[in-house]
């Protein structure tokens, strides 16, 4: 849960920095090292975790770049499209923020799986895969999946379901069949069009 705005805090939204320290100070009170996932800015807070020594390892689906400046530009812009004031704010906070640092050579970090979504405007393959670039510095495991054909919203696609193997890899299932698509012209019965010729 997002910890309420504080009196310092613009707007009806917590500073980027709070939601941090509200998460850690949780994940401090757990009596082992939790498993942190998150999404968007909740993927950027995972990053900060692992790499303050917080959590056994950490999933960041669709991250924010953390101190991205300009390259998070168009996750800001495309948040802005979404959501109040307030949460702009967050988006403005971690682009361009000292809030969200990440000493990405840190070889002590725990495992982290940075997860893309190929289809997505908001915050784009690339820019995760930039983002995972950046944490090769480091000798900590990082892995990056790519997902062919899913937006932003990969986690709550419809017909998609996640499924943990027993080899503890993650795999995306499609449980509904996607809507068939023809091209113009190529379900067109034969004989008729060869009538329409003559």
């Amino acid at each position: 849960a997002w910890p309420e705005a504080g009196p310092h805090d613009p707007g009806r939204v917590a500073s980027l920095a709070r939601l941090i320290e509200a998460h850690a100070a949780f994940a401090r009170t757990l009596p082992d090292p939790p498993l942190l996932i998150g999404h968007g800015i909740g993927g950027l807070i995972v990053q900060v975790l692992l790499d303050r020594g917080i959590g056994a390892a950490g999933i960041a689906i669709a991250p924010f770049s953390s101190g991205g400046g300009w390259r998070g530009l168009p996750a800001f812009l495309g948040g802005a499209m979404f959501t109040d004031r307030g949460r702009m704010r967050l988006f403005w906070q971690a682009a361009f923020g000292r809030d969200a640092v990440i000493a990405f050579d840190n070889d002590h970090r725990a495992p982290l799986l940075l997860i893309a979504a190929e289809n997505d405007r908001t915050i784009g393959a690339g820019a995760v895969a930039a983002t995972y670039r950046q944490h090769r510095l480091s000798i900590a495991a990082t892995a990056f999946p790519r997902f062919p054909r899913r937006s932003h919203w990969l986690i709550a696609e419809p017909g998609w379901e996640a499924v943990i193997t027993d080899l503890d890899h993650i795999v995306l299932e499609r449980r509904v069949p996607r809507e068939a698509r023809y091209a113009v012209g190529t379900q067109v019965d034969p004989v008729l069009l060869e009538v329409f010729n003559n």
